[in-house]
């Protein structure tokens, strides 16, 4: 008597679940054990080509349709959160780049030693002028409010803050601001000539740093037309030239210095883009898909009914 042995088929293999990220999710499958009860009876004739295996395979897969379709409204409510972060992803983006005009710039153009009215050892007290350009990047008119200006050497203090008059800037616009400093004590920091006896000329060099201080409203369309708004630029290196002679020039060749300007709007502009360009796209595409997956997955893996 022959031996007959099975040939692997491809309808032995496993099958591939359709839903990978549910399958983490499906409960363990129950099946009928132990059932040993038989009927006997007379056979009943089929129609040709129909198994009652084919017919209760075509029937289980109606049912699992069936089952498996969500309803508008459960779809819908699942997709609600998602509607909620990109929609408020986009008003934060609008809100950031169109409501939310840039912070003027501020540059050093001028910076001199006016009068000299002492030297000694390492120190010369001078008054300072100093110029500056502010330019509007934005296409809405500024005005300037508490605006003032205060010299560094290092860390250390040197004058009393200065205060300006208020000034409105109209949009995309440059205006050229003046501040002067009076009786500053400076320290030097290189001679270019130290021979005072006999009334000799005196001269040197010292690098400062500025810090002007304002609060800003803009005008027109913005996110807050009304609010002031604190900024502050920041000016280093600048090198100053003093000298005790009347026919020396006193501006001489001046490197303009780009100042460093902050201000509580542009920290949350910057806050506002972050949050919509990084953190929302993972939240809608990582976050949501796992947390979501199982409400997803058809009611059949979800809820196997028993063999």
């Amino acid at each position: 008597m022959e031996e007959t042995t099975s040939t692997p088929s491809r309808y032995n293999q496993p099958a591939t679940p359709r839903y990978p990220l549910c399958s983490q999710h499906s409960y363990p499958s129950t099946s009928a054990t132990g059932n040993t009860n038989t009927v006997t009876g007379h056979p009943v004739s089929q129609p040709y080509g129909y198994s009652s295996t084919t017919g209760s395979a075509a029937a289980t897969a109606d049912s699992a349709a069936t089952d498996d379709a969500d309803t508008p409204l459960e779809i819908l409510l699942l997709l609600i959160p998602a509607i909620i972060i990109v929609s408020a992803t986009v008003f934060t983006v609008y809100v950031a780049l169109f409501l939310m005009p840039p912070l003027p710039g501020v540059t050093v153009i001028s910076a001199e030693a006016s009068a000299v009215h002492s030297i000694s050892n390492n120190h010369v007290v001078e008054d300072l002028d100093v110029g500056f350009w502010v330019d509007n990047y934005a296409d809405k008119a500024i005005s300037y409010q508490n605006i003032s200006l205060v010299a560094f050497h290092g860390e250390e203090k040197l004058s009393n803050v200065v205060k300006l008059e208020p000034f409105e800037e109209g949009g995309v616009d440059r205006k050229t601001v003046k501040f002067r400093l009076p009786n500053v004590t400076v320290p030097v920091d290189q001679w270019v000539s130290k021979n005072d006896s006999n009334g000799g000329v005196v001269s040197g060099t010292s690098k400062l740093r500025f810090e002007i201080g304002a609060r800003i409203r803009y005008r027109g369309k913005a996110w807050s037309a009304k609010q002031k708004i604190p900024m502050k630029a920041e000016c280093k290196g600048v090198k100053i030239e003093f000298t005790t002679s009347s026919y020396a020039n006193a501006t001489g060749d001046f490197n303009i210095s780009i100042c460093e300007v902050e201000g509580q709007w542009y920290k949350a502009k910057k806050l506002m883009l972050c949050l919509a360009i990084f953190v929302a796209p993972v939240i809608c595409f990582i976050v949501f898909p796992l947390v979501l997956a199982p409400f997803f997955c058809p009611k059949s893996i979800k809820n196997p009914s028993p063999v």
